[in-house]
């Protein structure tokens, strides 16, 4: 699983973000440090620009992950 495919579900899929939380959760060990490198400005700037979204949204959907 992507930033991309995480953005596009919560964005387009129709279902709450609880849920796909919640999935994502069970797919990805959000305790893995690899995992929160990805936690960069740098990062969600170059997912942004390559959906054509803003570096800010994508960084809101992703930080809503580890509420």
């Amino acid at each position: 699983m992507t930033l991309y495919d995480i953005y596009a579900l919560s964005w387009h899929s129709g279902k709450k973000f609880d849920q796909i939380k919640k999935v994502t959760h069970s797919i990805l060990d959000c305790n893995d440090q690899k995992l929160h490198t990805f936690h960069s400005d740098e990062v969600f700037e170059k997912a942004g620009n390559a959906m054509g979204i803003d570096a800010e949204v994508v960084k809101t959907v992703m930080e809503g992950l580890y509420k």
